[in-house]
């Protein structure tokens, strides 16, 4: 693994190994941010609740793309896991919430 690496992209190949499964998608974007490579915007929540400590405003944009992030769920779109939604708490809040409901803890 290459030393230049940042300690989160090494934290998510290692993850991705250990687990055996194919990286997910903040953790693909760490590794190629890593590498230099620039990656939009994103920030990653694992619950509703947190998106008290997001910092909308370092978002570009007038709306944000909310997506589930699960291994082994290849078509988000498919199943509710991807909404576009104003760049609001309080519609992120609803647009997250519904999708935990919908998607359940699992993913």
């Amino acid at each position: 693994m290459p030393a230049h690496l940042s300690d989160r992209a090494h934290d998510a190949l290692d993850r991705a190994r250990r687990e055996r499964r194919p990286l997910l998608e903040p953790e693909a974007y760490e590794l190629v941010q890593a590498l230099g490579v620039a990656v939009p915007a994103f920030r990653f929540i694992r619950h509703a609740d947190e998106l008290r400590s997001v910092d909308l405003e370092a978002l570009p944009g007038e709306q944000v793309v909310l997506k589930v992030v699960a291994s082994g769920l290849a078509h988000k779109t498919e199943v509710g896991g991807v909404d576009i939604v104003p760049k609001e708490r309080t519609a992120l809040h609803v647009a997250t919430a519904r999708m935990e409901r919908v998607l359940g803890a699992e993913h």
